[in-house]
């Protein structure tokens, strides 16, 4: 009884939460882009699970409970992956319940309570409800014998998935550990990509291996989770309910396996180890690195704006997430590439691939345009106590993402001009026009967001922070914008086959786009002043 009570009191603040947060415009936003985000997510939901319940009515009515497995896999692959590239939080979010007299075990199951509502959980329950829909339709007598090993399995990927984040925060205390792991964990995501045409090219070799790997498959598993999973159903399906008892007992016992291993992580949080990284450990006993000479005397007799645009290129190059998404965009360019590969296709697609790598070199950098003073911390009170105006800071920042997006760009048109040949000079020339209007544009509504919607952004991890989803949505939005202006002003004049009067309008949305930005940044300090409170409150606060 204590312990529903301790629910209902944490589900009353996070209620009184959600409500004070209606009152800002920036909480109001991020509501808004939690309803589409939930839509979406939601929308996923069904065509998972219709698909899944499809495919178990289908194998319900053939007798192949063989390929069950097939099912399940999927479900436990999603429960574990989603959260990665979704940035959990881990236990982070609820080491505050120590601050308050809890018990071990109200602490354990607050824990398990508030990850019932994680969207990889959500996502994988409505996968398995599927699955046990599909096999009662066609065989209504395992209606019981599913609910409970279907139940347990995914009680069981629920454990684990909280298990395997508690430890990785455990093992990944270091900064640049889990910079490392988290950068090539997403690399090999993206390598992933490239698998599509090597299976293309490989076809007729995988069609010959493929019974062999399927009978192995088949037999590995059988011992694991979902093939334990699956061996119940099957045997129940086959009224063998005695014998459906051991698979079952199989699965619990994984599930005890692993509620045991997050016990043991959540006990050494209970009686104070902590994660998280301070000024005061380990790192401050370390004798510090001599500074360069680069940095030494650019520091001593540099302009604001030199200063500005080193600091922001030391904060760069430490930062795995950054690195990250600077490098994700030619990645997938390079995919897109690869995969177009007979001559055809790169007639077909030459007049497009500049554009469309323009474009696609502005995602690397979204989240340093539209969120510029997120990663400051607690140092962004120091740009309000010193003489510097707030518009030569935002200046010096503009100036440093204006060079990455340059150097990214051109790496992108390299590497298209290397695959595909030297473009038409008229597709050139838009291109070039397209991004003198796209570029000032992109940095006057990324400092008006800064400013007005800035949110604190953790710059060594990935993480879901506060604020970012209303940040996020409206920068996604802008940025539709901003094509789909290019695209009205190129498509019309390429199908009556005159491109070229493309350039002359665009030239004229860039001088307009570049006064917006100009005069937008002599106004800047009028509106930072206004909302230097807010705007420390969401930043400095969150750091």
């Amino acid at each position: 009884m204590a312990f529903l009570r301790q629910v209902a009191a944490v589900a009353q603040v996070r209620r009184s939460m959600l409500i004070h947060s209606f009152r800002t415009r920036q909480g109001r936003f991020d509501f808004g882009a939690r309803i589409l985000t939930g839509t979406f997510f939601f929308v996923l939901w069904l065509l998972a699970s219709f698909g899944e319940g499809f495919f178990a009515a289908q194998l319900a009515r053939s007798g192949k409970w063989q390929l069950l497995p097939l099912l399940l896999w999927p479900v436990m692959a999603v429960w574990q992956l989603m959260p990665v590239f979704l940035s959990p939080k881990g236990s982070q979010g609820f080491s505050i319940f120590l601050r308050f007299p809890v018990s071990f075990s109200s602490y354990f199951g607050l824990h398990l309570v508030f990850g019932f509502f994680e969207l990889s959980t959500l996502l994988g329950g409505c996968m398995l409800t599927g699955i046990w829909t599909g096999l009662v339709v066609v065989r209504p007598g395992l209606a019981l014998p599913a609910a409970v090993v279907l139940a347990l399995f995914g009680f069981m990927n629920f454990v684990l998935s909280r298990a395997i984040f508690a430890w990785l925060e455990r093992w990944l205390a270091q900064r640049r550990t889990r910079e490392v792991l988290g950068t090539l964990t997403l690399f090999c995501f993206l390598a992933v990509q490239f698998l599509n045409p090597v299976l293309r090219n490989s076809s007729s070799w995988i069609q010959s291996a493929a019974p062999r790997m399927e009978r192995w498959f088949l037999l590995l598993q059988k011992p694991l989770p979902p093939g334990l999973a699956a061996s119940a159903v099957q045997l129940a399906a086959q009224g063998k309910w005695t014998a459906a008892i051991a698979p079952a007992v199989g699965v619990a016992a994984f599930l005890l396996v692993f509620a045991l291993l997050l016990a043991l992580r959540l006990r050494g949080e209970y009686r104070g180890e902590t994660t998280a990284e301070s000024a005061g450990g380990r790192a401050a006993l370390r004798p510090r690195r001599t500074p360069t000479r680069f940095s030494t005397v650019s520091m001593r007799n540099s302009t604001p704006l030199a200063a500005i645009f080193e600091k922001e290129w030391l904060y760069l190059r430490r930062s795995g997430v950054l690195l990250y998404s600077l490098a994700a965009p030619p990645f997938l360019v390079l995919f897109f590439l690869s995969s177009h590969a007979t001559g055809a296709q790169v007639a077909t697609y030459r007049g497009f691939a500049l554009p469309m790598g323009a474009a696609y070199a502005f995602l690397g950098l979204t989240r340093m345009i539209y969120n510029s003073l997120g990663g400051e911390g607690a140092g962004l009170r120091l740009y309000f106590l010193s003489p510097t105006p707030m518009r030569t800071v935002l200046l010096g920042k503009n100036l440093f993402q204006a060079a990455l997006f340059l150097a990214e760009m051109a790496l992108i048109a390299a590497m298209i001009c290397f695959r595909m040949g030297r473009p038409d000079p008229v597709v050139a020339a838009v291109t070039f026009c397209w991004l003198l209007f796209a570029l000032p544009l992109q940095l006057a509504m990324g400092n008006i967001l800064s400013v007005t919607m800035g949110y604190g952004m953790n710059l060594t991890r990935l993480s879901s922070e506060r604020g970012a989803g209303g940040n996020g949505l409206l920068g996604i939005l802008i940025q539709l914008v901003i094509v789909g202006l290019g695209a009205l002003a190129y498509l019309p004049f390429l199908f009556r086959g005159d491109p070229a009067y493309a350039v002359p309008i665009l030239l004229g949305l860039a001088c307009m786009s570049t006064w917006f930005w100009w005069s937008g940044l002599r106004r800047l300090d009028r509106v930072a002043l206004s909302r230097r409170e807010q705007l420390i409150e969401s930043v400095a606060r969150a750091a």
